[in-house]
Formats: structure tokens, sequence, C-alpha cells
């Protein structure tokens, strides 16, 4: 209990419906049921609730806590790391090195000109920008003569190793 006060600095011994506060509780009850043999009823008697509170409270405001609430999510995730023995280095390096991945996936699905011109500054852009129209349009012309012929150079391969 005195964990959940501590990470969501939210009263859950209070009687208050306010949204933080529900969400809060709804943590501790979870957490409670998850690492203790404490029944329902004993877990609620903690906090002057009945079983139903707590029955509702991990079914129905766990989830939506759980996702939607910030501090009790971290309240939740830190305590269960706590548990498991993870450290707050070992949750900061998960979180760079998902960040690396996410910068690799990223990575691969541009090429390497499309990388540089993305870490290029507005003013940059804009000249960058200036010169590929100019050099587009250069190309106009091509779409002009319908009946150009482009040459080609035939080569012949009598065996494997030449063309190589």
């Amino acid at each position: 209990m005195d964990f959940v006060i501590r990470e969501t600095t939210e009263d859950i011994t209070s009687k208050s419906r306010e949204q933080a506060v529900t969400d809060a509780r709804a943590i501790y009850f979870k957490l409670a049921r998850e690492h203790t043999n404490f029944s329902f009823k004993a877990i609620g008697q903690s906090l002057n609730k009945n079983h139903a509170t707590v029955i509702h409270a991990v079914k129905k405001v766990f989830p939506a806590a759980a996702l939607n609430n910030r501090s009790c999510k971290r309240a939740y995730n830190k305590y269960n790391n706590i548990v498991e023995g993870v450290t707050d280095e070992d949750v900061n390096l998960i979180a760079e090195l998902k960040d690396r991945i996410k910068e690799l996936e990223d990575s691969k699905r541009f090429t390497f000109n499309e990388q540089l011109y993305r870490n290029l500054d507005s003013d940059d852009k804009k000249v960058y920008d200036e010169r590929a129209n100019l050099v587009l349009k250069s190309f106009e012309w091509k779409k002009r003569e319908a009946n150009r012929k482009e040459d080609f150079e035939v080569v012949n391969c009598y065996s494997r190793l030449e063309c190589f």
C-alpha cells in the first residue's frame, strides 16, 4: 500500500472517487492479488472496501488504469520489476535498446540518401528541393520526344567465364 501511495502520489485510503485515485487503488488491488495469498475480502478490508469492489477494480478498472494512467502503469511495472529483481538500470537499458531497434528498423525503410535528407535542417532541405526540381525539369525534354529511340549495346557471352 505504501509503495503505491508513494509512486502514484494518490491517497488510496481516502473515499475519493476521482479517476486518479480509483486507478491507483486498482493498481494496489491488482498487486496485492498477484503477490499475496490474501482473499478479495482481506485485500478490501485493508482499505475499508468490500470484496466486490476489489473484484471490480481488478477486472474492470485495472486494465484501463494500466493503459491510460502513466503513474499507475509506471508503479505497477516498477513493483513487478522489483519483485523480479530487475533494477532501474536494467529498465533504462531495455528502453535504450528498444529505441535503438526502432532506429534500425526505420533505417531499413529509407535509403541512405533519404536518411541524409531527413537529417538536413530546413534551410538545407529548401536548397536541396530547389536543385532537385531543376534537375527534374531538365529531364522533361525526354517526355516530349515520343519518337526518341534508345541505343543499347548488345553483349554476347559465349561462355560463363567471359561474362565475369
